[in-house]
């Protein structure tokens, strides 16, 4: 089999420490120190007023969730490209909940002018998990769905993971990650703008930083594929489209890389 690199939104590169964390794993039973971790460093990077209440939800209970709310805006569309909080995300009475799963560490913006935060940690964050974060104003709001009994319990070994690798880039620091995510953006599309092979979808004032999205040919996208890169293929008003991620699992060197070889095609 050969040996490729996962660029796609979903599923995303796992970051570089998730495996080490998954090594030192000790079984043991359930304990609130992941639990209370995973809130801190979270509520911390985001900003969040105290008028947010801390959850968990199964991932398969995720649809249900959100099937509550008036609106789901996602900050970073991995269909679009388009950063919403650039655009001016549209509130709509009823409630409404912001998915900030494609958007780490780009998280920077008004999130209590919502009503829910929703994290699945499968995407930029890079961790494995069956679990999703929630962060919400209204304790009422769909509760069922945080309900846990013995034949549906959280995985001890997702919020292990969670709480490692969440420490992890607590200590690289929130400032270096953005400066990170800001410097391989900027790679990105400049591959994008100086070649005749991609055309951004997104206007430059509102593109993503996380989701780099363009036309292309399917030829070309077919060539980037057999280079070893896993990218998302699809089509916006018949045009064939690629999505590419630019996650903190991914090294500046792996995007510099990216770039000079699909320059040269």
């Amino acid at each position: 089999m050969n040996f490729t690199i996962n660029l796609k939104p979903y599923p995303a590169a796992h970051y570089f420490t998730v495996q080490e964390h998954a090594h030192k794993y000790p079984g043991d039973d359930y304990t609130s120190e992941d639990v209370q971790r995973i809130e801190k460093i979270l509520r911390a990077f985001m900003g969040l007023s105290p008028d947010y209440h801390f959850g968990i939800v199964k991932r398969s209970r995720k649809d249900r969730y959100m099937a509550g709310f008036g609106s789901v805006i996602r900050k970073d569309d991995p269909e679009s490209g388009i950063d919403y909080f650039k655009e001016g995300a549209r509130l709509h009475s009823g409630g409404n909940i912001l998915d900030l799963s494609y958007s780490f560490p780009q998280i920077n913006g008004h999130l209590d002018d919502f009503d829910a935060v929703i994290i699945d940690p499968n995407m930029s964050l890079g961790i494995p998990s069956k679990l999703v974060i929630v962060f919400h104003k209204n304790l009422s709001a769909n509760k069922e769905v945080f309900d846990r009994d013995d034949s549906d319990s959280y995985s001890n070994k997702d919020l292990h993971l969670l709480s490692g690798v969440l420490a992890d880039l607590k200590a690289k620091g929130l400032e270096l990650l953005i400066r990170e995510s800001n410097y391989k953006a900027a790679v990105l599309y400049q591959l994008m703008d100086s070649s005749e092979r991609f055309q951004a979808v997104a206007p430059n004032e509102t593109r993503s930083k996380t989701m780099i999205v363009a036309e292309t040919s399917e030829e070309t996208a077919s060539q980037i594929s057999r280079l070893g890169y896993e990218i998302n293929e699809g089509t916006k008003d018949g045009a064939p489209i690629i999505s590419i991620a630019n996650y903190m699992t991914h090294s500046k060197e792996l995007i510099e890389m990216f770039s000079d070889r699909i320059s040269l095609l």
